[in-house]
């Protein structure tokens, strides 16, 4: 699965956090060091499997908790219009 960032959507990265902000909707969202690294993962391209393996080698997680928590943050992301599912 591939997805694309809103043409809309401005950020700020800042000490390892980062600030979205949609200009349609007018509304922000704070991303925290995890959210960071995946919005990273995500603006460079890459597919869901790359993300998950990327995650899996950075942090010490397993990998049914990657795929849990990385679909709920991507949903998310989707749901509020900050990203969009090029599949």
């Amino acid at each position: 699965m591939n997805y694309t960032i809103d043409s809309n959507v401005i950020y700020v990265e800042m000490d390892g956090q980062s600030i979205l902000l949609n200009m349609e909707s007018s509304q922000y969202y704070a991303l925290d060091q995890v959210g960071t690294f995946i919005w990273n993962l995500m603006k460079d391209g890459r597919t869901l499997n790359e993300m998950e393996q990327e995650i899996l080698l950075a942090y010490d997680i397993t990998e049914q908790q990657v795929k849990n928590d990385l679909k709920i943050y991507i949903d998310e992301l989707c749901r509020v219009g900050i990203i969009k599912d090029q599949n």
